[in-house]
């Protein structure tokens, strides 16, 4: 992955595990935009308190 590659780590009440997440993908992919977010309701209702999620972007330029 490069620069152009985002990851969004979303979280329920669990800043910890998300911290944690975030480092091993830093260390994994070094040129990626990371960001932590709080999920909403509608999500921690599927995962549950204390879920962590992470979704990976590709940037393609037109």
């Amino acid at each position: 992955m490069c620069i152009r590659d985002r990851f969004y780590i979303g979280h329920a009440d669990n800043f910890d595990d998300a911290q944690k997440a975030k480092a091993l993908l830093e260390n994994a992919f070094e040129n990626a935009r990371i960001e932590i977010v709080e999920l909403t309701p509608v999500f921690i209702a599927q995962g549950g308190p204390g879920c962590v999620s992470i979704q990976a972007i590709q940037i393609d330029s037109l």
